[in-house]
């Protein structure tokens, strides 16, 4: 079952079957990155877009689906990304930071997934459910997923309960109002949860859920005959415990540098300790979102019990935070299944299995020196101020500015940082290099971010904190709340920004007509090239009366659409140089027979 050449992209997760489409969708993770994030609805929507910087196309992609998708993930633990994009700003409502319930991070991933039959498809709505050991980032690392789909109305499972609980109980956690649509949203798919019976992959008998760190939840490992763990994080306690119940614990598989961290009585508890070949990464609550992860990510216990194989996969690290005092919020999947259908642990560690891209690992000699306890030191308050930053009531105001169309930016509070540490600060719409010191001259706990037009204007702030004894500095943002933000004129503006000139107008115009950008593509022969060189001639080679008509008969809320984009085009003065005047002509006349038909 677990075999390193069978790859599933993240994205093959959350697309569509065929004959389905996005209804509703809701995740979990522990850290984020936001351009990761923007290409989530590309492929929600199934528009087809390969390309991130296929402006359109994202645009066009979360507009029509991120009332519909909800991202709830520990606040403090978003990446500031290293690029500016006008669209980020766009992805505020979706993203929910919360809080957990206890003293640990918020670590489940996973994904809920309701899609509805297109027409003429008779099948019923479908449930997918995927639990997965990595981050909505863009990591390189070796990662294992959960794919469980189901029919909804086969229900009710029992079974599903803690994930049903889980779900229901997210927007209780968020750290700020969460809007009634997404909390009725979680509320709504914790109910397909239950009524939903999963089909299992290949030679499982059966699965279990558990969810951790959760109030009057507790998890405990099962009794084995043997006893192969995978974590990329280990730690001596919650080592113990999962060898303890077992008659044989043979291997445990992490980095390098966490075995090497291990007291020896953990690691000679296991037959033998094994790491993958240039594994490396860092714990996930100490500095993953501070680079790209490599290496392993996996986590992964395998038991035998007799003839049956257990084998329990999710987020949660061998860790004292995750599995020992079980402080973390978690989601773990146990399958069980008889060892000749789903493999056993000589599987997983032979050649077929793990066992050509792994090495052993044998003891070192090494000890922290001076210099590696001031660095660590320095990590420590960078977290600290990180914490600080992230519990703070930090917010955002907007405020016109002194010409037409013009906005400032400011944020507003002041938050007690450790003496050392130095703070920057910057919109995510702006680049890093236009950052300003946080805490420097600003009045009354008030400092200008950004002074421009309304595209720029967003609540997600990115924060880079520095010591001089860290070795890097740390960066991550948050989504801050924000007052007297002109929501319309800011979609209007990054619109405006995105489409660029009347061939980016052309482009948009087909790919609301056709519905993906390959039909697009395939009606434009000499437009599209996104650098500008519109000619009169390119109406006359698109077939837009025929597509309209077909729209007007068969698909009018595409004309919808259409209006609406022309609507955000022209703003309040009613024109646009992006929009050709030769179209507004042929537009003229649909309008009028829409309104004539009261649509």
């Amino acid at each position: 079952m677990l075999d390193p050449n069978g790859r599933n992209l993240y994205t093959h997760l959350l697309t569509p079957p065929p004959g389905y489409s996005l209804d509703q969708a809701l995740g979990t993770t522990f850290s984020l990155d936001i351009p990761t994030l923007l290409t989530i609805p590309v492929h929600l929507s199934l528009l087809g877009a390969e390309r991130r910087d296929d402006g359109i196309a994202v645009y066009e992609s979360v507009r029509r689906t991120m009332d519909r998708v909800t991202l709830y993930l520990q606040r403090g633990q978003m990446r500031a990304p290293q690029k500016e994009n006008h669209l980020f700003g766009l992805l505020e409502p979706c993203m929910v930071e919360v809080e957990p319930p206890g003293s640990g991070v918020f670590h489940p991933k996973i994904w809920v997934l309701r899609f509805m039959p297109d027409d003429g498809v008779s099948d019923p709505p479908l449930l997918r459910v995927a639990i997965l050991s990595r981050n909505v980032t863009d990591d390189r690392s070796w990662d294992l997923s959960l794919q469980l789909d189901g029919w909804l109305g086969t229900g009710p499972s029992e079974v599903n309960r803690p994930l049903a609980r889980l779900v229901e109980a997210l927007p209780g956690l968020a750290t700020r109002a969460i809007d009634p649509d997404r909390r009725e949203q979680a509320q709504a798919l914790a109910r397909d949860v239950m009524d939903c019976e999963f089909q299992l992959p290949a030679g499982a008998d059966s699965i279990e859920f558990a969810v951790l760190g959760w109030p009057t939840s507790r998890w405990r490992a099962e009794p084995s005959d043997r006893l192969a763990v995978i974590s990329p994080f280990v730690k001596d306690e919650a080592l113990r415990q999962l060898a303890s119940v077992s008659a044989q614990p043979v291997a445990l598989i992490s980095r390098p540098d966490e075995l090497e961290s291990l007291s020896s009585a953990s690691f000679t508890a296991f037959g033998g300790c094994y790491a993958l070949h240039e594994a490396a990464e860092s714990e996930d609550n100490e500095g993953e979102i501070d680079h790209d992860t490599h290496g392993l990510h996996a986590k992964v216990w395998i038991a035998e019990q007799g003839p049956q194989t257990v084998m329990t996969i999710g987020s949660a690290n061998v860790t004292d935070a995750a599995l020992g005092g079980q402080n973390n919020v978690e989601v773990i999947a146990t399958l069980r299944g008889p060892r000749r259908e789903i493999g056993g642990i000589d599987d997983l560690l032979g050649e077929k299995g793990l066992g050509s891209v792994l090495q052993r690992w044998e003891p070192g000699v090494g000890a922290a020196t001076e210099t590696d306890e001031l660095a660590r030191a320095a990590q420590e308050r960078l977290e600290r101020a990180r914490k600080a930053l992230a519990r703070s009531e930090l917010a955002v105001e907007c405020e016109p500015g002194a010409t037409e169309g013009m906005w400032r930016l400011w944020l507003l509070g002041r938050v007690e940082l450790p003496e050392s540490v130095v703070c920057h600060v910057w919109p995510v719409s702006r680049p890093p290099g236009d950052a300003l010191m946080f805490g420097a001259g600003e009045e009354a706990g008030r400092i200008e971010l950004a002074h421009s037009g309304a595209a720029y204007l967003t609540g997600l702030i990115a924060f880079e904190l520095s010591d001089p004894a860290a070795e890097q500095p740390l960066r991550f943002a948050l989504n801050l709340p924000i007052e007297g933000l002109p929501a319309e004129e800011r979609e209007a503006a990054i619109l405006r920004a995105v489409v660029k000139n009347r061939d980016g107008f052309l482009r948009y115009l087909m790919l609301l007509l056709a519905g993906d950008e390959a039909s697009a593509a395939a009606f434009m022969p000499t437009a599209g090239s996104g650098h500008g060189r519109w000619h009169k001639a390119a109406l006359d080679e698109l077939p837009l009366l025929e597509e309209m008509t077909r729209c007007y008969s068969r698909e009018p809320e595409r004309l919808q659409d259409i209006a609406g984009m022309i609507e955000r085009l022209q703003g309040r003065t009613g024109t646009s140089d992006l929009v050709p005047p030769e179209f507004e002509q042929l537009w003229q006349t649909y309008q009028q027979a829409m309104e004539r038909r009261g649509e």
